[in-house]
């Protein structure tokens, strides 16, 4: 975690901001583990609060102890928050996640290759997020890591996916 964090930061900052990561860590996870009862996700998001911690760092070190402790409080609640909403959202649309899961034997072979051409005129960004998550069984956290981009960037283009996908079963069904 720390390698990723260094990342966002000059390197004369990189001791400061270990002492504070170590200082800190209990109380970051401590916080995210209270709102999301889920210990892999408080990880998550302690992760995600440090490395949001790291870019601002510079402004974040110039901070009285209990200022500071207090930013950091705030910076991990809201991350978890966020992180359960996006949790939440994610389980709440299961969108064509049933349609899209059958096996290759519930499918003829017309429709498979209706399907596949359905899918080859999706975007470049839209066929990405749709392989990684349906043909390679990536959730939407490894699919944003993947392609370098955010979770919310990985759930709208996954939404327009559908859509588009939904659109182009209709049209080939006429």
């Amino acid at each position: 975690m720390l390698p990723v964090c260094f990342a966002a930061m000059p390197a004369e900052e990189e001791a400061d901001f270990e002492k504070l990561y170590r200082k800190y860590y209990r109380l970051v996870y401590a916080v995210a583990l209270d709102i999301l009862k889920d210990s892999s996700l408080a990880e998550d998001a302690a992760a995600e609060s440090f490395l949001k911690i790291a870019r601002s760092f510079k402004k974040i070190s110039s901070l009285e102890y209990h200022k500071q402790q207090r930013y950091i409080v705030i910076v991990s609640r809201n991350t978890a928050i966020e992180l359960l909403r996006q949790e939440k959202r994610e389980q709440a649309d299961p969108g064509l996640d049933a349609e899209l899961t059958v096996s290759d034997k519930e499918l003829t072979a017309f429709q498979y290759t209706e399907l596949r051409d359905c899918l080859s005129r999706l975007t470049d960004a839209e066929a990405d997020v749709v392989y990684l998550i349906y043909g390679l069984g990536f959730d939407h956290k490894e699919t944003a890591a993947a392609l370098g981009i955010e979770r919310a960037t990985v759930r709208k283009r996954l939404q327009y996916a559908r859509a588009h996908l939904k659109k182009l079963l209709k049209e080939g069904e006429k």
